[in-house]
């Protein structure tokens, strides 16, 4: 298979560079925008040279290194006259259609950038364009001089003090500001100042206040390249504008048609039908930010809408406004119409299964989800799943596993002990949660492997919706192994593995994890994501024992019903940043870090929370599990290939470089590097133990490249990796110079890693 990729590739890249005979006469293929800057350019926002280019077009023609396979697909295929078949699929899904110089529309493109310039404040920009040009391809070049931008002075609000929507406008002004002197002119920040006025507005009841009742004028006569601006609001408005909404009542329609009404509190109807009570009027009041006798508030009602729609028992969920202006004040009858979605659901999938440890077979998984079963929006989800699963490449071809695990999650859309106020001011749906799970796992070559657990906790959304937080407030987990092989056995002998990480145990405790993970922002070319855990086990159960001076078994443990319990703490973070270098071209960093500390009850952390190195998620030229801990290296790797190398202590390093290709295609070019290391040393794995002073020179380190199928639903990821540093080799790590593609290299270093969906 090692061989097949090779020759695929480089097939790919030979007949891609045909693609240039197919080139029609006088054309040549485009390569893309370019900008060149000259004056003032140390003014110019990074942010905004992305932005620059971010709407030219049209796109470059894609590119695979230095090769065009998505062209040369499309060429190939030559006419195609069915819309449908294997032909057309290749040719238009897999294939790219060329972008020609001759349609570029420099003029344009050049307006295009004038025109942004001057919306950031360059209103004396200078853009000129030339394409530069070789036989085959060429590039368009916009030649930008900068002159000093203007930035933003002073911002007044209204003249008339006595004017109670002046004084509003400057509350809101003060409270948000969007426009700070001081800081580059942009016509965007005019925009988000007015509109965030008009917000401050609508939720202090004023239902008809909008961004357009209020108008700039400008003033930069003083020549210091500054814009002094006046906030003003229009004069002779109705006095449905200015003036302030009372909600009166609030109504929800589960059921369109029915006159049954159940009336909860003051002023809070619910039209049920009680044949087809599918939601109890009582669960849904905590969800219903609208409240009868406040003032409108647009914040209330995104709110309403936001939690209503995350309790998913809802197909859409909208919200009416009857005006009733007969009274001394003007009132609103607010008015919902909730339309529930189908209670219950099954789903059956069979799918092929790829792992980090590159375990590739088939699995089934049967699914139940009534995302309603009591009638309050719980959501009950029983989920079975097996897999049977091999390895097809390296020297643990042909072992198999397979795995039965079943699972059934509860979750309840409010807070069951009152434990903390979780925030669901921005719609954010806090959830108790349980769980109950069994799994069974066979590695016949070594062991075979049942458990059993149970949790509850808390999940929430925080930062509007853009942090997730689990909160594990006690879970237990009772792991037992069922059977060990004789080559298992031995490696517990010689120390290579412990026999207590694999051994009967309890693991009781808490844990909390945390997911950071804002969404792309326009015109924004970087984004971040934080993902964490923290988890604890045995230290309640260690206390009560040490107080009532229990006993202990032979090896210095206490146990519950003859079963030692697990107690560690475990810490993991990873963090990722993601560059947006161009349209069709991403940067991708990530550090990934963790440390597990066994203590008192445990000398070792279960075989399940150790950390390990290698494979198709991590170092991806390095078989699965195989790297470490530290500069040991197991001589029997390539014997019956058990590449399970693990330690209590975590660095991982990758780099990885996306673009597209055209089509469904997309390339990657990555480096990892990384290790694990043990807490304390170990005769039987010299070298393994962490030091501060070295454990930076006992990194691993790959390197490669990767072809990824994007469809619809699903992306296949194809990653050759190769070794460039091996810790293990000790006077000389760097193996770059041993690179000889041999047959012997090539069977030993050259790593296919064959998996569903981005590494990172």
């Amino acid at each position: 298979m090692r061989n097949a990729a090779i020759y695929i590739i480089f097939a790919i890249l030979l007949a891609s560079c045909s693609a240039n005979k197919y080139l029609p006469e006088g054309e040549k293929y485009f390569e893309g925008h370019e900008t060149e800057y000259t004056g003032k350019t140390s003014s110019l926002p990074k942010e905004l040279r992305y932005y620059l280019q971010e709407d030219l077009k049209p796109d470059a023609t894609r590119r695979f290194l230095i090769s065009r396979p998505g062209t040369w697909i499309y060429q190939v295929m030559g006419e195609v006259k069915k819309e449908k078949g294997i032909k057309h699929f290749i040719k238009f899904k897999l294939g790219t259609k060329p972008v020609y110089l001759s349609e570029v529309n420099l003029d344009n493109n050049t307006s295009i950038i004038e025109s942004k310039l001057e919306n950031n404040g360059f209103f004396r920009a200078d853009v000129e364009n030339r394409v530069d040009s070789t036989k085959h391809k060429a590039t368009a070049v916009y030649i930008i001089t900068l002159e000093e931008p203007y930035y933003f002075d002073t911002l007044r609000i209204c003249t008339d003090t006595t004017n109670t929507l002046c004084a509003k406008m400057e509350q809101a002004h003060q409270l948000d500001p969007k426009v700070k002197p001081g800081k580059l002119f942009q016509k965007s920040k005019l925009q988000e100042e007015r509109e965030s006025i008009a917000s401050y507005f609508k939720n202090d009841g004023y239902f008809y206040f909008v961004p357009g009742l209020t108008y700039y004028e400008a003033d930069s006569s003083d020549n210091k390249q500054r814009v002094k601006l006046h906030l003003n609001i229009t004069d002779s408005l109705p006095e449905p504008a200015i003036s302030q909404y009372r909600v009166t009542s609030v109504t929800v329609n589960l059921a369109a048609g029915s006159s049954n009404t159940e009336i909860i509190g003051d002023s809070l109807k619910v039209i049920i039908d009680p044949n087809k009570l599918f939601l109890k009027p009582k669960k849904l009041k905590p969800f219903l930010r609208i409240t009868p006798g406040e003032l409108y508030s647009r914040k209330d009602e995104e709110t309403t809408l936001k939690q209503l729609n995350r309790l998913e028992v809802f197909e859409f969920v909208n919200i009416n406004y009857e005006v009733d202006t007969s009274g001394s004040e003007y009132t609103l009858r607010a008015k919902l119409l909730a339309n529930p979605r189908p209670k219950q659901s099954a789903r059956a999938e069979i799918n092929l299964s790829t792992t980090s440890t590159n375990y590739t077979g088939p699995g089934v998984q049967l699914e139940y989800y009534n995302r309603n079963i009591f009638r309050g929006a719980e959501k009950l989800r029983i989920t079975g799943t097996g897999r049977y699963e091999v390895q097809l490449t390296g020297d643990q071809k042909g072992q198999a596993s397979y795995d039965v695990d079943l699972l059934a999650t509860l979750l309840f859309p409010r807070v069951g002990i009152p434990l903390f106020n979780a925030d669901n001011s921005e719609g954010n749906v806090p959830s108790t949660k349980y769980r109950l799970q069994y799994r069974f796992y066979s590695q016949p070559q070594y062991y075979t492997q049942s458990s059993f657990g149970a949790s509850f906790g808390y999940e929430w959304l925080s930062g509007n919706a853009t942090t997730h937080n689990d909160l594990r407030v006690m879970g237990v987990d009772y792991v037992k192994l069922l059977k060990t092989s004789d080559r298992l056995e031995q490696l517990f002998d010689e120390g290579i593995l412990s026999r207590e990480s694999f051994n009967d145990q309890l693991i009781v405790g808490p844990s909390y994890s945390v997911t950071y993970a804002p969404p792309p922002e326009k015109g924004k070319f970087v984004r971040f994501y934080v993902g964490g855990s923290i988890e604890s086990a045995g230290n309640i159960l260690y206390g009560i024992y040490n107080l009532t001076n229990s006993t202990k078994n032979e090896f210095d443990q206490y146990t519950v019903l003859k079963t030692p319990f697990a107690q560690y703490m475990r810490i993991q973070a990873d963090f990722r940043t993601y560059y947006k270098l161009s349209k069709n071209n991403d940067l991708v960093l990530r550090q990934n870090i963790g440390v597990g500390l066994p203590y008192w009850n445990s000398s070792e952390l279960p075989f399940s929370k150790q950390f390990f190195v290698g494979g198709a998620s991590s170092l991806r030229g390095f078989q699965p599990r195989s790297v470490g801990p530290g500069t040991y290296y197991n001589s029997d790797q390539n014997g019956d290939g058990f590449f399970d190398q693990t330690g209590d202590i975590l660095l991982e390093l990758n780099a990885e470089n996306r673009f597209d290709m055209g089509g469904f295609l997309k390339g990657a070019v990555f480096i990892d590097a990384g290790n694990v290391w043990l807490k304390n040393a170990s005769e039987p794995r010299p070298g393994g133990e962490f030091k501060f002073i070295s454990f930076f020179n006992q990194l691993a380190v790959s390197a490669g490249f990767g072809l990824r199928i994007d469809v619809e639903f699903v992306l296949i990821r194809f990653d050759l990796g190769i070794p460039l540093r091996k810790p293990y080799k000790v006077d000389s790590p760097w193996v770059v110079d041993q690179i000889d593609f041999s047959k012997d290299w090539r069977k030993e270093n050259l790593i296919l890693n064959i998996a569903i969906g981005y590494p990172f």
